[in-house]
């Protein structure tokens, strides 16, 4: 069962989303080390990217905006794109990542399309506001 939510509810969940995947791979190594093996800096460009996307989603969540359409199509192109990048480097590390890392990588991205589904349906019977 779908949420009923309105655009700018799905920025504010997108917003939260992309925040906690900006933080996430970094909170797990402080606390348990290197589990993921997924080399460092891959971790901080995957994490400026979700940062970059939290950011924009939050500002549509913010802003009085009277259209929100367009911007939720942005998002959800970007989002896609990001589960396609993330998967890519899954399957160009997959030698040197841990099962954890390989789980982690992989549940993020379905995640993500469940985001897109949820984003799709709202977009496709949404207003333009």
């Amino acid at each position: 069962m779908i949420p009923k939510l309105s655009l700018r509810q799905v920025f504010l969940l997108d917003g939260i989303g992309a925040a906690l995947t900006a933080i996430s791979p970094f909170a797990i190594r402080v606390i348990f080390g290197d589990i993921f093996k997924m080399p460092i800096n891959i971790l901080f460009v995957l994490s400026g990217i979700a940062a970059v996307y939290a950011l924009y989603s939050l500002t549509c969540y913010v802003l009085p905006l009277n259209n929100r359409k367009p911007f939720l199509r942005g998002i959800m192109v970007a989002n896609l794109a990001y589960c396609g990048l993330t998967l890519s480097l899954v399957l160009y590390y997959w030698s040197t990542l841990t099962w954890l890392g390989i789980a982690y990588f992989l549940g993020e991205i379905g995640i993500v399309l469940m985001v897109v589904m949820l984003e799709k349906s709202i977009f496709a019977g949404s207003k333009a506001i």
